[in-house]
């Protein structure tokens, strides 16, 4: 059986951000800005199997991890359109591949699945 996450685990940051939407000068539709940190908590990475694909004819790595949080209000507001982006290092950027999973169901936890490598 895994090992229960505890909170001395948590030993990296995170932001999460969400891109903006400013008004087009010329009245027609909202265009998107640039990314703004929304919440910033402690988090762990837990390393997946990588691989490597052909984007535009260059071979790229790909790394998944899962990122586990502690889970308040603000991580639930956090879907598939937001980012990842180390506190510590912001060249680490994390594109966020699927909605946020609560993996004991006791609502103390929160993981996603994100990748480095591909931020869009």
């Amino acid at each position: 059986m895994a090992k229960p996450p505890t909170s001395g685990a948590l030993r990296g940051r995170v932001h999460f951000q969400r891109r903006q939407t400013e008004p087009d000068p010329w009245g027609g539709d909202p265009r998107e800005g640039d990314w703004a940190t929304v919440t910033t908590c402690a988090a762990e990475f837990l390393p997946l199997k990588g691989s490597e694909t052909v984007i535009a004819n260059r071979l790229q790595g790909i790394q998944p991890y899962i990122v586990r949080v502690r889970q308040s209000a603000a991580t639930w507001q956090v879907d598939e359109t937001w980012r990842v982006v180390d506190a510590r290092d912001d060249a680490r950027v994390f594109a966020i591949k699927a909605p946020p999973t609560d993996p004991d169901q006791k609502r103390q936890w929160l993981e996603f699945l994100v990748e480095q490598g591909r931020t869009e």
